[in-house]
C-alpha cells in the first residue's frame, strides 16, 4: 500500500500501527483494504466497529473527487501572507481533509443507528500514547510543526464528535486533549465541539469551512 500510494502521488497517514483496515478510491473505486494479523489482535467488537467504519467510507468517499482536493481559499491565502511552503499547506489540506471524511463517516453511523457501537473502536484507535506525547515535546516553539500536529489531533477529535453528548465520547475527547500542548488544547476543543453545527455541507465545502476556522483559531488569523 504504501509504495502505490507513493507511485501515485498520495499523501497517507494510515499506516499507523494501530490501523488494521483502510479505504482508498486513489485507483477511481472504492477499496477496503485489512491486516489479518493486526485484526486478529483486537476484540471481536473493536474489529467489526472498524469494518464498519471503513465500509461508510467506501459508501461516501468511494470515488476519485474525494482524493483530487483542492487548497482550501483559506490555506491559499494563509501561505499567501505568510510565505508558507507548498508542502506545508498540501500536508494540512490533507489531514483537514481526512478530519471532514472521517466526521462524516461517524456521523452517518449515528444516523444508521450505530453510536455506541463505535465507541470502543475509536477508544482503541484513538487513545493517546508516549508518541503522542513526544511529538509536542519535541516541535515546543515550531509554529509550522505545531500546526501539523494539531491538524493531526483534530483528525482524532472529528471522528468523534458525532457521537457527542455521550459520556464515553467527552471523556475520549478530554483524553486525547491530554497529550496537547496547552495553548492549542482550547481552541481544538472549541473547534470540535461546533463541528455539528459547521460540517453540514458536502464534503468539498465542509472542508472550506473547517479550514477557514482553523487558521483563525490556530494561526490566529
Amino acid at each position: 500500500m504504501l509504495k502505490e500510494a507513493v507511485e501515485l502521488g498520495v499523501a497517507s497517514s494510515q499506516l499507523h500501527e494501530r490501523f488494521f483496515a483502510m479505504h482508498d478510491a486513489w485507483l477511481g473505486v472504492p477499496r477496503i483494504t485489512v491486516s489479518l494479523e493486526r485484526m486478529n489482535t483486537v476484540a471481536s467488537n473493536v474489529k467489526e466497529a472498524g469494518l464498519m467504519h471503513e465500509a461508510a467510507h467506501s459508501i461516501l468517499h468511494g470515488s476519485l473527487e474525494y482524493y483530487a482536493l483542492t487548497v482550501p481559499r483559506a490555506l491559499f491565502s494563509l501561505a499567501l501572507r505568510q510565505g508558507f511552503t507548498r508542502q506545508l499547506i498540501v500536508d494540512l489540506t490533507y489531514l483537514l481533509s481526512t478530519s471532514v471524511k472521517d466526521f462524516e463517516v461517524t456521523s452517518y453511523l449515528a444516523r444508521k443507528g450505530f453510536t455506541e457501537s463505535q465507541l470502543p473502536f475509536l477508544e482503541y484507535l484513538l487513545e493517546p500514547d508516549e508518541e503522542d506525547w513526544e511529538a509536542w515535546r519535541m516541535i515546543s516553539g515550531v509554529k509550522t510543526l505545531e500546526a501539523l500536529q494539531a491538524a493531526a489531533c483534530l483528525k482524532s477529535l472529528a471522528c468523534i464528535a458525532p457521537l457527542l453528548p455521550l459520556p464515553g465520547a467527552r471523556s475520549l475527547i478530554d483524553s486525547v486533549l491530554k497529550a496537547v500542548e496547552e495553548r492549542y488544547a482550547k481552541e481544538l476543543l472549541d473547534i470540535t465541539t461546533g463541528l455539528k453545527t459547521l460540517l453540514k455541507e458536502d464534503t468539498h465545502t465542509n472542508l472550506e469551512k473547517l479550514a477557514d476556522i482553523f487558521v483563525r483559531k490556530i494561526f490566529k488569523c
